[in-house]
């Protein structure tokens, strides 16, 4: 081996070792990076991230509206029922429950049907 040749070898595997060195201290903290963005991609969009939360929360939101709604007409109706008891018989409501069930009307009312 020449000196000159053996010189190119030496030059060659120091920019190999710097090349080997400089891209172990880029690895660490490529990876590191790639999976800090694989978890905050997922926190934000994945099935029980930020947005899922906030979509789930105006469903809670619509559920809850529903069951007041259910539960006032619950209340009118239990009201109704009362009327209709045995003891506090509303006599007005027991006729307009006869009428509507069997179909009369006296010979002095008007009859307006909606379509």
């Amino acid at each position: 081996m020449t000196e000159d040749s053996a010189l190119c070898f030496h030059a060659t595997m120091s920019i190999y070792q710097e090349l080997q060195h400089r891209a172990g201290q880029i690895v660490v903290p490529v990876v590191c990076a790639c999976v800090i963005a694989y978890f905050a991609y997922h926190t934000i969009q994945g099935d029980r991230g930020i947005f899922a939360y906030f979509a789930m929360s105006q469903e809670v939101a619509e559920a809850n509206s529903s069951l007041a709604m259910f539960r006032e007409r619950r209340k009118q109706f239990e009201h109704r029922v009362a009327l209709l008891d045995g003891k506090f018989l509303d006599l007005d409501l027991l006729e307009e429950r006869a009428r509507h069930l069997l179909n009369i009307v006296h010979e002095d009312e008007i009859l307006i049907l909606n379509p």
